[in-house]
């Protein structure tokens, strides 16, 4: 399956673009009840490694992960140098902060590799935005006091 989707970024013009103007292009892991391209960390590298651009990278996805990934932090490490950013959402699709994934642990980990990119906050709204936000940046800010 993989081999056939990586013709698609192989000489193609996303490709190409993504390379001449140094724009990534993002594959994201997303679960088996979204898609069946690419539903595990692994997957999704699968479908850009040994293609010859440093701009086709993966995107992993707590929400997506809870679902698909039998343990955070091996498959991060395992692909830790395919990825630079993070979506955060919890296990239930709200922000974070409103179920039941444990991000002490991830902040924690991805902390002892070093990790130097980029997180994003993504989910429903349960409450309303600014609260909902308010609560998720506030459970981040005291994970990070702790680290």
């Amino acid at each position: 399956m993989y081999t056939v989707y990586t013709k698609y970024f192989t000489g193609s013009k996303l490709s190409e673009y993504s390379y001449n103007y140094q724009v990534p292009l993002i594959v994201e892991a997303t679960n088996r009840y979204e898609t069946s391209l690419a539903n595990t960390v692994e997957e999704a590298v699968e479908l850009i490694k040994g293609l010859d651009s440093p701009y086709l990278r993966v995107l992993p996805d707590t929400y997506h992960m809870n679902i698909e990934e039998i343990n955070f932090s091996e498959t991060l490490f395992k692909y830790f140098n395919y990825f630079d950013s993070l979506h955060l959402s919890d296990n239930n699709r709200f922000y974070p902060g409103y179920g039941s994934i444990d991000f002490y642990s991830l902040f924690r980990f991805l902390k002892c590799l070093n990790y130097k990119g980029t997180f994003a906050i993504e989910g429903n709204i349960k409450n309303n935005f600014e609260s909902d936000l308010k609560v998720s940046l506030d459970m981040i800010k005291s994970i990070v006091s702790r680290l």
